[in-house]
């Protein structure tokens, strides 16, 4: 079993926190983020997919960023992905 050594409230970090947190209890981002995805559920999801996804589900048209309300940016290198597909995918299949 791996170990996470910088885990936040059972995520790697406090980024894939605040990025979960944000797509799992906000119903207008997490029907944005469930519905873009749906054509990659049939297909195979891959990182670049999710990813790309989630950042139109957060973008700001008002100043073209996408980051979530608390101010993580989408394209921080600290976010764990490959954790936040896998919840997608567990929250997918219910």
């Amino acid at each position: 079993m791996k170990t996470l050594t910088n885990a936040y409230n059972g995520w790697a970090n406090y980024e894939t926190w605040n990025v979960a947190l944000w797509i799992f209890n906000d119903e207008k981002i997490l029907k944005s983020v469930m519905w873009g995805l749906e054509p990659y559920f049939r297909s195979g999801m891959g990182l670049g997919d999710l990813q790309y996804v989630v950042r139109k589900a957060f973008h700001n048209p008002d100043d073209l960023t996408s980051a979530t309300p608390d101010g993580v940016w989408l394209d921080d290198k600290k976010i764990n992905w490959s954790e936040i597909k896998k919840a997608v995918k567990e929250y997918k299949n219910g």
